[in-house]
């Protein structure tokens, strides 16, 4: 809350009367390892998006998120030109951009003043004098953790020699194994022998559409 404050994330105003107010909430969660032990309790505020009136509130919605391919790319020029690869943390994120338009919102619960007043980071660069720079130039700004040499990015575990980097996705496979109780399932090659006998479960639709969209 004093990171939010100490960046102006809004500014505070009096309750407006001819305005809708929005709610917001904390969405509290963990952020593990690759072994699955706990490395940091993470919370987030986020406004309740869903009671905001498009032409009014907004006009655009933009999700900002790296595509597998942009990762890959840059990890292979990273093998094939020998550079380093460079891992760092943001101890406060703050995904709020520059708005045009006026939003109104309520003031954290647990928190509220009556009167006025980490994601993930991998560098990838060729000079190690700038890299250095840039990473000195963002602690100058914003509060980081440094993570060292790259192992473990957005689910990803990474191993690399000095030819190539193998990336796997271990956990979030065992997580999912562990969501469908299949853990003690049997691993069969693929496609699928024609003669296997198949067995009815009665299983939710809901785990069904995870199992879909995970996969």
């Amino acid at each position: 809350m004093m990171q939010l404050q100490k960046f102006g994330t809004w500014e505070l105003v009096s309750f407006p009367t001819d305005r809708k107010v929005i709610g917001c909430k904390w969405l509290c969660s963990l952020k593990t390892h690759a072994n699955g032990s706990i490395a940091r309790y993470k919370s987030r505020l986020v406004s309740k998006g869903y009671a905001r009136e498009a032409g009014a509130d907004y006009r655009d919605t933009f999700s900002l998120v790296v595509k597998s391919t942009t990762i890959r790319t840059l990890l292979t020029l990273a093998v094939t030109k020998q550079w380093k690869l460079h891992q760092m943390d943001f101890n406060n994120t703050f995904l709020n951009g520059d708005l045009i338009e006026d939003v109104f919102m309520e003031q954290p619960l647990g928190f509220v003043q009556h009167d006025a007043a980490g994601r993930p980071l991998v560098i990838i660069g060729s000079n190690e004098e700038v890299v250095q720079k840039l990473i000195n130039k963002m602690r100058s700004m914003f509060s980081l953790k440094d993570l060292a040499e790259l192992s473990y990015f957005l689910g990803i575990e990474f191993q690399r020699s000095s030819r190539s980097i193998h990336l796997t996705e271990r956990k979030y496979i065992h997580n999912l194994l562990a969501k469908t109780q299949m853990i003690g399932a049997n691993a069969y090659a693929s496609p699928m022998a024609v003669n296997v006998p198949l067995f009815a479960r009665i299983v939710s639709h809901s785990l069904i559409l995870t199992c879909i969209v995970a996969l």
